[in-house]
């Protein structure tokens, strides 16, 4: 039962825990005593949210309930199974008239489903701790960098992007440190990264998930780009400045433009302003990246 700290844990806590056979384990953030289930779980219920909230992360809270079924429901790394299935010994399904399957079988029948499935779980399991030891840390052609020390506009980093690229690699300086290749709108940032903050760029296989950079549209001679989203605003040397998200590509190609460069989108600019009329005058000082 962890617990924030063991000065925080009070005598009817302890007597109560005691006589229930709880063994308690109290832990704090940096000395933790956990097995680590609960800061897990919190992870993947981050990861959820952060595919799905705006870029102003003011629409967390109604997410909540689907990313906890959505957690419950799929299916784990570590057992081959989704958590309803190792309680229920079925998956649930959101409406519609249940299959077969997924009706309420005999209790005889549901007793075999769920050793059956206990047995997958050990096997699963240990086929996962398995692959943990054998797990390679050699780098491939292109490199992630994570967010760490890397300033963004959003609210919260908690909940922003956790990796960015990927990025092809320019030299190895050392064992433990490359240089990657950046682009220019992350020309603030050191291009030297330690294989701490670094991971491997493995290629999505996910149908509909491989994005496919479009080509410019050429509008009087002159090349342009669709703009996705209009993300934040600031002013820079008496000019406003917009932060765009470009349709087809990542958030390491965001960019700062000027409002003269997007003519072509006054209804997106209009209806920025009118919702977010506060955002130039969070920049108080300049930013490191967008």
């Amino acid at each position: 039962c962890p617990t924030r700290g063991s000065v925080f844990v009070s005598q009817i806590t302890k007597e109560l825990s005691q006589r229930l056979g709880i063994r308690l384990q109290p832990s704090t953030a940096y000395h933790p005593r956990t097995d680590g289930q609960s800061e897990i779980a919190n992870k993947s219920v981050e990861t959820y949210l952060r595919h799905f909230i705006g870029y102003h992360q003011d629409d967390w809270e109604p997410l909540l309930a689907l990313a906890e079924f959505s957690h419950n429901n799929n299916r784990h790394a570590s057992t081959g199974i989704s958590p309803f299935k190792a309680n229920y010994g079925f998956d649930v399904t959101i409406g519609g008239i249940p299959s077969s399957e997924q009706c309420l079988p005999s209790v005889e029948r549901r007793l075999k489903t769920l050793a059956t499935v206990q047995e997958e779980l050990t096997a699963s399991l240990e086929e996962a701790q398995q692959l943990m030891k054998n797990n390679s840390t050699g780098m491939s052609d292109q490199l992630q960098s994570g967010i760490k020390n890397i300033s963004t506009t959003r609210p919260s980093p908690k909940l922003g992007h956790r990796w960015l690229g990927p990025f092809p690699i320019c030299a190895k300086i050392l064992q433990s440190v490359y240089k990657l290749t950046l682009p220019l709108s992350m020309k603030g940032i050191h291009p030297t990264f330690h294989v701490s903050v670094l991971k491997k760029h493995l290629q999505d296989t996910i149908n509909g998930r491989t994005r496919e950079e479009p080509e410019p549209v050429v509008i009087k001679g002159e090349e342009e780009w669709e703009v996705a989203e209009i993300l934040d605003c600031r002013r820079k040397r008496g000019k406003r400045e917009y932060l765009i998200a470009w349709k087809g590509y990542g958030p390491e190609d965001n960019s700062w433009e000027p409002a003269v460069n997007l003519t072509h989108c006054q209804q997106l600019l209009k209806d920025f302003d009118i919702k977010f009329p506060e955002a130039e005058k969070r920049h108080t000082r300049s930013r490191r990246f967008r």
